[in-house]
């Protein structure tokens, strides 16, 4: 995940340099998650926890990009949401020097002595696709 807001945003209200000033900043808060109010951050050993607040709820991850895209405000999202947005400009990620939560994705499928072809097939399709390193992370 990463922290991004537009380039106007930033302009008009200026960027926060630690977690804790995002608690002066219209954040879009993200409602299907019981803690989309209580953003998480690592640095080295250290952990911050940040309860943001602001006037737009959403519970779709493309609706807060967009809104954020338009200056709404700050948010923190998948990349795979807002990584073509970073690398054209339109979002610029901040608190960089501060790690958000990842998000993983998992294929599940019975332990057994032989996996069927089928299902190694796309186990290494997924492997391929979304690991190390997702193109939507390239920028």
């Amino acid at each position: 995940q990463v922290v991004v807001a537009s380039p106007a945003y930033l302009k008009a209200h200026g960027e926060p340099r630690v977690p804790e000033e995002l608690a002066a900043h219209p954040c879009l808060v993200y409602t299907l998650t019981p803690s989309g109010n209580v953003w998480r951050f690592t640095r080295g050993g250290e952990e911050r926890r940040v309860a943001v607040t602001g006037n737009l709820r959403l519970n779709n991850g493309l609706l807060q990009r967009d809104a954020a895209e338009r200056g709404a405000g700050i948010v923190m999202l998948p990349t795979f949401y807002v990584g073509p947005l970073i690398a054209s400009g339109r979002l610029v990620p901040i608190l960089t020097d501060w790690k958000a939560p990842e998000l993983g994705i998992y294929a599940v499928y019975p332990q057994t002595p032989h996996v069927p072809p089928k299902v190694r097939a796309f186990v290494d399709f997924l492997a391929g696709h979304f690991g190390p390193k997702p193109a939507w992370d390239r920028f």
